[in-house]
């Protein structure tokens, strides 16, 4: 952790920040303190303890505090510093001990090539609902006045588009039901022959 951060107040809420019901908040709870306990096993008795604690009551810690629990490793104030205390730090990768050596290490970016930019954008939940909206209307305007084709391809590189999107995020699937519901009431409106009064 970086200095002046704070970690923990896991407990649960809502989409909206709203509190959850009680079986709902029981079950959820149980479910982050059991995943808590798996990632913090290794750390000890009081980290354990910590961590369930900031799930069951909304706990928080400084940086400070939290290595003193033995939640983290490090207090770092930025990345040659992490590399200096890297040096000759133990991890256990793949059920095995290594020794890091990073002494002289230099640190290289890779910033995002122009496609991972994109991708990075479109995955955005905002512009998924947007590239959505836009690519249902694209594709019922081709459907209620066909021959362009325009609005059929901007459509459907927006539904693409989207729909990567959605595969990335996480979905609320009773969502999408209604919306995929949504479209085929709007091409069954289309299609139906008018009624006459």
């Amino acid at each position: 952790m970086a200095p002046g951060t704070t970690i923990g107040a896991a407990s649960p809420v809502g989409s909206e920040g709203e509190d959850l019901g009680e079986t709902m908040e029981t079950k959820v709870k149980e479910d982050l303190k059991a995943q808590v306990r798996a990632l913090t096993e290794r750390r000890g008795e009081q980290a354990v303890a910590w961590a369930e604690s900031a799930i069951e009551e909304a706990k928080a810690a400084t940086a400070q505090e939290a290595l003193d629990l033995g939640v983290i490793d490090f207090v770092a104030a930025d990345l040659d510093d992490l590399i200096g205390q890297l040096d000759g730090f133990k991890a256990i990768v793949d059920d095995r001990e290594v020794v890091l050596h990073t002494a002289g290490a230099q640190i290289k970016e890779l910033p995002m090539t122009a496609v991972e930019q994109f991708l990075h954008i479109v995955t955005n939940p905002t512009i998924a609902f947007i590239l959505l909206t836009v690519g249902l209307n694209a594709i019922l305007f081709e459907l209620s006045s066909p021959g362009g084709y325009a609005a059929g391809i901007v459509g459907v590189i927006c539904l693409l588009l989207a729909f990567y999107s959605l595969g990335v995020l996480p979905v609320n699937y009773t969502g999408l039901i209604f919306i995929a519901l949504a479209f085929v009431l709007f091409i069954v409106d289309i299609k139906r022959p008018p009624t006459g009064c």
